[in-house]
């Protein structure tokens, strides 16, 4: 179901604008359907009885709508003057009451709505106002109407339905859930800071053809990032979703799109469809995004729907082509700090600053270190020490797994999460060399010169892909984690090539 209040604030500008528009061309049909949708809303948000003053008694002079009931008259109107209000409204009105058959209504409430915001007027005005009838409380706006519904999901759903039935919208139809994917987001409690990097993404999915990419290396926080922007910006949207991988994307709409195709190819045609006639903002989050060769048809559809007022945020160790990348770093020293006594409490903040130093402020070894002096009995020390033993004592600390449940250790994390078990000797050979630089930006002119230039650059970018480097015009960049756990990486690079 699409934001009610949204859309209501979205219809009634969409009215003023044409009712001012047709104005200026001295159209003036359409005011006489503006206090038709008015009348219906005005009774949905207050509880009055209002009808059109012509039902009543043809050509009513004065004023559009009148509530019996509550014994109220109003204008409906567009201009702003004090002269609309004084001389159109409250004097005609004394005026028509003077006659006989309309002396019934002489003791009725004077009113005034605006199509838009109400006017300005000074205390001096409004006080002649109220003098002859009409105070301050009896001028409404747009503006009243908006803040109401968007207090009272009541209201919002009866001025909704109103809208959707006089606009003839099929928008209201749409039986399409508003979490358009299985998987939703969620609150997770452990996520620390990042507050710029929301305000950045933000921004960014503004301003870069509403496609963003989250890019960074393995551990470093994108999942929890775009997690966490998920389920804090999901309210602003009518529609939204969250795709874990592309291998799950047909998976992830099967129910919410009631999809009939069979082949793989027609049922991401179908699902794009769909996707593009749905109305209203809509937002989607597809996380840790890989063999982008393989979904490279599907990524460039994925990236057409920005043209149907999608926002999407990918995640990826990749870049994505098309898509601007928002680097993701490390984390600030006072989060990663806040991060690991989230999961170890401990006065003793000097040796914690220390210990997340070791770490390159890196998020995942953060937790999983801080969980593990927790659940295995460590002392801040027996960590320090084993990051300054020369044989890599840290490496053979066990922690269990959350997702399998075993054993398993810092050497045989770090191996997965950089893919090191899949490298080459060529590829561990390299990081060898490259894990003695100084984790700077460098460009990758001066790294041919040292290194030659053989087949470097190539060698480089697939080293940016598995997440060990960063490159940005002509600039490699070494992760800090890889400076911080040098002596890990060389642990692995010398039992590798058994040196």
């Amino acid at each position: 179901m699409i934001i009610k209040s949204e859309y209501i604030r979205r219809k009634l500008s969409y009215i003023n604008s044409i009712v001012e528009d047709d104005t200026k061309q001295k159209l003036y049909d359409i005011n006489t359907s503006a206090e038709y949708i008015f009348m219906h809303i005005l009774n949905d948000v207050y509880g009055w009885s209002l009808i059109n003053a012509n039902e009543g008694k043809s050509n009513f002079p004065a004023i559009d709508l009148i509530d019996t009931v509550n014994e109220t008259v109003f204008q409906v109107t567009s201009e702003i003057s004090t002269k609309k209000v004084r001389v159109d409204t409250i004097e005609k009105f004394n005026e028509l009451v003077k006659q006989d058959e309309y002396k019934q209504y002489a003791h009725y409430k004077i009113k005034m709505f605006y199509i838009k915001n109400k006017p300005n007027f000074s205390d001096k005005i409004l006080e002649e106002f109220a003098n002859k009838g009409v105070p301050k409380s009896h001028l409404y706006g747009i503006e009243d109407i908006n803040r109401t519904v968007s207090a009272n999901p009541t209201i919002a759903t009866k001025v909704f339905k109103t809208l959707c039935k006089i606009l003839h919208d099929k928008v209201c139809d749409s039986d399409v859930p508003s979490n358009l994917t299985i998987k939703s987001s969620t609150h997770d409690s452990s996520f620390i800071g990042r507050e710029d990097e929301v305000k950045a993404i933000d921004e960014m999915l503004e301003s870069s053809d509403s496609l963003l990419l989250i890019n960074g290396i393995g551990g470093i926080g994108k999942s929890s990032l775009a997690n966490y922007y998920l389920y804090t910006r999901e309210k602003e949207f009518d529609y939204y979703g969250f795709i874990d991988g592309l291998d799950g994307f047909i998976s992830a709409f099967r129910n919410s799109l009631d999809l009939k195709s069979e082949k793989q190819e027609e049922l991401y045609h179908e699902i794009i469809s769909k996707l593009q006639v749905l109305q209203g903002k809509k937002l989607l989050v597809i996380d840790n995004v890989t063999d982008i060769e393989s979904h490279k048809n599907l990524i460039e559809m994925l990236l057409s729907l920005h043209k149907y007022d999608y926002k999407i945020l990918f995640t990826s160790r990749r870049k994505i082509k098309n898509v601007k990348a928002y680097p993701l770093g490390t984390l600030l020293p006072t989060d990663a700090q806040k991060l690991f006594l989230s999961y170890f409490k401990t006065d003793e903040l000097e040796k914690v600053d220390k210990i997340i130093s070791y770490l390159g402020l890196h998020t995942l070894f953060i937790k999983l270190v801080a969980e593990t002096i927790e659940n295995e009995g460590y002392s801040l020390d027996d960590i320090i020490e084993k990051f300054e033993d020369e044989n890599g004592g840290l490496s053979q600390i066990e922690y269990i797994d959350e997702e399998s449940g075993d054993e398993v250790t810092f050497n045989q994390n770090l191996q997965e999460l950089f893919s090191m078990q899949n490298l080459s000797d060529e590829y561990v050979l390299l990081l060898k060399r490259l894990a003695v630089l100084p984790s700077i930006d460098i460009a990758l002119s001066f790294l041919e010169e040292i290194l030659g230039k053989e087949r470097l650059k190539g060698r480089l970018n697939f080293l940016v892909g598995r997440g060990w480097l960063t490159e940005n015009e002509g600039v490699i960049s070494f992760i800090r984690l890889l400076k911080s756990l040098f002596w890990l990486i060389m642990l692995l690079v010398l039992r590798r090539l058994r040196i």
